[in-house]
């Protein structure tokens, strides 16, 4: 799979040519639109330029037709100018504009380019005057590519062409005040930009992916693929033969009903020079969720196939990490499997005992995730060592039914830890919600057969598998559980979130690296 952006993305001072629609943000109440930046010498000559357009927008407000309100597109076709269109984007009240409402009225303004066939847009930096013009930069990126994204590898060109036209380049329009020697480091900022948005791309087109595609198998492939393609990567793929030598039974269980063999993967990055901190990115990839025996209902279950989303956002963070160059050591553990059913899959009132040797009694095939996990996670603590054991997975409908599509849960048991990441959920945009991690909660998951069983009953669903998950990373003390059910697959459009997989957990968690490690030149000056 190609996740190269196809379109281009780039930087212009170039104000006094020819645009092919032009995107001025407007505070709610205010006629001029923010993010105007020219220099002295040469303002009476743009102000000559913009003259019709301002008019143009007065007549707007005059008429009610465009008052600012947060959410409001509209296009106008100025006559005489050099902007062929100007999209005008209601930013709200200047005081409540924050970075996620600037990602979503870019992606109104790439709908509303795409919707007038534009081939090329240029966004001018608009926002708050207390927001940095960097920020600014980044946050309407984001959401500018974010929502360019399309899952078209099975349509047909037919199809395809009829999809709409596909908008070719984006520019974005610095301030002329910027010195030349200044715009070299906004390029770097840019690229940076770019390359994680090709990370989330990565996981979506993986997420995206039937099941018939994405088995262990290919995810063991593409691993090794991505250790040959960048430098400082190294990757290892256990098969049936180590798993069952290691004592993984969690993996080879879970995976047993299906004809597409378990694997557990290992790509690890290794800077030559790296931080004390070191991490491990533990992302669950079930290729496929029946719920094995424990039949799922038909409803919803086409989106089973994209249960492995956990390990799709670990491997896009660590191949960033080493395209960023970022002096961190990570490593990403996916434990990889189908969960269906057959006469030789697991059952309801089986016992397994784990690689850490502790036993698991099944009360339903359904709760899968967590029982591969176990192994996985045992395996990143005891053996990787990390100061950090971070896992990722689809895991709970309850998180869901809590939190809707908005918010991950946030569990753990390092104060410090669950800091950084929230601090990283703020500036990414990616939220995370923190739950209670007390062992209150643990004798709905206490066993009378083994040491612990796989589910808790109705109640506290989010936690009670969370510290089911905290039992296999033993004494390690800087755990933390993040549980993407309801941000990972969403079932409809959500501004630049597409329906389907939403490539969630990438920025975060290269975000947490970035400000882990002895940050990246583009966020140096932070």
């Amino acid at each position: 799979m190609d996740n190269t952006l196809t379109t281009k993305f780039s930087l212009n001072q170039g104000w006094l040519t020819e645009k092919d629609a032009v995107v001025f943000g407007v505070f709610e109440g205010e006629e001029i639109p923010c993010g105007l930046g020219f220099k002295k010498e040469t303002a009476e000559k743009e102000a000559e330029l913009l003259f019709p357009i301002f008019s143009k927008i007065k007549r707007y407000f005059a008429h009610k037709d465009f008052s600012g309100k947060l959410g409001k597109v509209a296009v106008i076709y100025p006559e005489n100018v050099l902007y062929k269109r100007v999209i005008l984007c209601g930013l709200g009240k200047k005081e409540e504009l924050d970075a996620e409402k600037l990602r979503q009225v870019a992606s109104q303004a790439i709908a509303a380019a795409e919707a007038t066939d534009a081939a090329k847009i240029s966004f001018t930096l608009f926002g708050s005057p207390l927001q940095r013009a960097e920020d600014r930069l980044r946050y309407i990126f984001e959401g500018a590519v974010l929502t360019l994204y399309k899952f078209n590898a099975y349509k047909s060109k037919g199809a395809e062409k009829e999809s709409g036209a596909k908008i070719t380049e984006v520019e974005f329009l610095l301030p002329e005040i910027i010195e030349a020697d200044e715009v070299s480091a906004w390029q770097k900022q840019l690229e940076r930009n770019v390359t994680i948005a090709e990370a989330v791309y990565f996981a979506r087109n993986i997420v995206n992916q039937p099941s018939s595609v994405v088995t262990p198998q290919f995810l063991a492939e593409t691993a090794e693929a991505l250790a040959k393609q960048y430098p400082g990567i190294s990757v290892r793929v256990m098969r049936k033969t180590e798993l069952k030598d290691r004592g993984m039974n969690g993996i080879l269980t879970v995976g047993g009903g299906s004809d597409k063999e378990p694997v557990l993967i290992t790509l690890e990055y290794s800077p030559a020079s790296a931080s004390e901190k070191t991490v491990a990115l533990v992302g669950k990839g079930v290729c496929f969720d029946s719920g094995g025996l424990s039949l799922k209902s038909a409803e919803n279950m086409m989106e089973m196939k994209m249960d492995m989303a956990g390990a799709a956002a670990v491997m896009g963070a660590i191949v960033t990490a080493a395209r960023l160059q970022l002096p961190v050591k990570v490593s990403a553990v996916i434990p990889a499997v189908e969960n269906v059913p057959s006469p030789t899959a697991y059952k309801p009132g089986d016992i397994i005992t784990s690689a850490s040797g502790k036993t698991i009694e099944v009360l339903n095939t359904d709760a899968e995730g967590r029982i591969i996990l176990a192994d996985a996670l045992h395996y990143a603590a005891a053996e990787l060592k990390p100061t950090y054991v971070i896992d990722l997975a689809t895991l709970t409908y309850a998180c869901e039914l809590a939190l809707g599509n908005h918010y991950a849960g946030l569990l753990g048991n390092n104060d410090e830890l669950l800091g950084l990441i929230t601090e990283a959920s703020e500036r990414t945009g990616e939220k995370v919600w923190l739950f209670p991690f007390d062992d209150c909660y643990k004798k709905q998951i206490e066993s009378d057969v083994a040491d612990v069983k796989n589910i808790g009953g109705k109640t506290a669903g989010v936690i009670t598998s969370s510290l089911f998950l905290k039992e296999f990373v033993g004494e390690h003390k800087g755990y933390a559980h993040i549980d993407i059910a309801g941000t990972a697959i969403l079932s409809e459009k959500n501004h630049y979130r597409p329906k389907g997989g939403s490539g969630f957990g990438v920025r975060l968690l290269v975000d947490f690296l970035e400000h882990l490690g002895g940050v990246s030149e583009a966020i140096k000056a932070e």
